[in-house]
């Protein structure tokens, strides 16, 4: 991802990314700089294949807008499981909404997220 980088994920779309154990979908900085992306949105997309199974998520949170480098608003979705994120100038995945449904599947290792793993 390069230097202030988003992907917003809204509506009937959604994002599913699925590795494995040996080849992990990598969504990271092009500099290893916490804050260096923005974020990831998912706004509106309720969809139950919005999931991240085996990704390394890195060096992402730099934007002034939201508090998450991974962030669910108005209605959402999101599942991790078996995954790093780490590295955010902010929160590693921030819930938003009380209409937002963020799912830890366990296995996830949380690491340097400056304001912490999860929050709303």
């Amino acid at each position: 991802m390069g230097s202030g980088a988003k992907i917003v994920v809204s509506g009937g779309g959604s994002m599913n990314c699925i590795g494995t154990e040996s080849e992990k979908i990598r969504i990271i900085g092009d500099e290893m700089t916490n804050g260096f992306w923005e974020y990831i949105r998912f706004f509106n997309s309720t969809s139950a294949q919005n999931r991240f199974e085996h990704c390394i998520i890195s060096y992402g949170g730099g934007s002034s807008t939201y508090q998450g480098m991974i962030t669910l608003v108005n209605p959402a979705y999101l599942r991790i499981g078996n995954s790093e994120i780490k590295g955010s100038a902010r929160l590693g995945v921030q819930n938003q909404r009380d209409d937002a449904t963020f799912i830890d599947d366990g296995n996830n290792v949380w690491s340097d997220n400056t304001l912490g793993n999860i929050g709303n």
